[in-house]
């Protein structure tokens, strides 16, 4: 009688971890990016991610060059009465700390495309990467004749991604409006986690990077529906990247553009699954603690 009470106890007890097992396999198996790819194998990314000067886009425009007393006009002084940070010294000295503090020192592109340029005037931008547009301004400082060995560096000023629906809420969290993190500022729009991604320094942002400036899904998000909206000449296209799947790295949409919506469908309510997670785990531990209790106690009275 004793043996088949213990033999029972333990059918009962492996049962109940293989049910955990298996629990814990599909709930990994739910949340696992990229399922099907295949180890060492290469993927290209079929559309061009190069990103596009558009009218309505903020600029950062730094000049440099071996001769630093002659680069300050086309660094906006002369043309600014007065730029954080920077001073007449700080250029003449050549340092690279004076180049980092002109970037902030933007340029707005207007409806034709043009940006009103130091020494230049008014310089045409738009449809051009951003290489394009300091190898541009490069052939039209040396035209000017002021420098013969101009080199330009731009970068985007507002480049910013839309973040909605189930997101992890880091910027909502513990009533904090935002947060900074590697070049990267979240600003929440509500608690639930739908905000404004904004990112410096960058020539590119996948949506597996932009993700993870958001710390990643939380598990109520359904990754095989994210959808990006991105808007193009007037009218919007909506794209759906499945997460689980390599195609994302064929989808025009594999890198954001400026302005694109990032919407992560839902599972359901985070509040309401978390509470029934909670449940479940608690039921599992406690039944978990119960299958050994009798074993032991089983196994003592024999």
């Amino acid at each position: 009688m004793i043996q088949y009470r213990i033999k029972k106890s333990l059918l009962l007890g492996t049962a109940f971890l293989g049910l955990l097992f298996m629990n814990s396999c599909s709930s990994a198996k739910r949340y696992a990016y990229m399922q099907d790819v295949e180890l060492a194998k290469r993927y290209s990314v079929d559309y061009e991610h190069k990103l596009v000067v558009e009218p309505g886009d903020r600029i950062r425009v730094a000049v440099q060059s071996d001769y630093p007393e002659l680069v300050a006009p086309f660094n906006g002084l002369g043309f600014q009465t007065s730029v954080p940070g920077v001073s007449s010294s700080n250029l003449s000295s050549g340092n690279s700390t004076s180049v980092q503090e002109m970037k902030g020192f933007g340029y707005t592109v207007n409806e034709k495309g043009e940006i009103n340029f130091p020494v230049l005037g008014w310089v045409k931008v738009a449809g051009l990467t951003l290489d394009g547009v300091s190898r541009h301004i490069e052939e039209q400082i040396k035209k000017s004749k002021y420098l013969t060995d101009p080199r330009v560096e731009t970068i985007f000023a507002n480049f910013q991604v839309y973040m909605l629906g189930a997101l992890n809420g880091l910027g909502g969290s513990g009533g904090s409006s935002g947060y900074n993190v590697q070049n990267a500022t979240f600003t929440a729009i509500n608690s639930i986690g739908g905000g404004v991604l904004r990112v410096s320094d960058k020539r590119d942002l996948s949506i597996l990077e932009a993700l993870a400036y958001m710390g990643d899904l939380p598990v109520n998000a359904n990754i095989e529906k994210v959808m990006i909206i991105r808007r193009i000449n007037g009218q919007f296209v909506t794209y759906r990247l499945n997460m689980k799947s390599t195609d994302i790295y064929t989808s025009p949409a594999f890198y954001l553009k400026q302005n694109d919506i990032v919407y992560v469908e839902p599972l359901y309510r985070k509040s309401n699954f978390e509470g029934v997670e909670r449940v479940l785990q608690m039921f599992g531990y406690i039944a978990t603690t119960i299958t050994s209790v009798v074993a032991i106690t089983t196994l003592l009275r024999r």
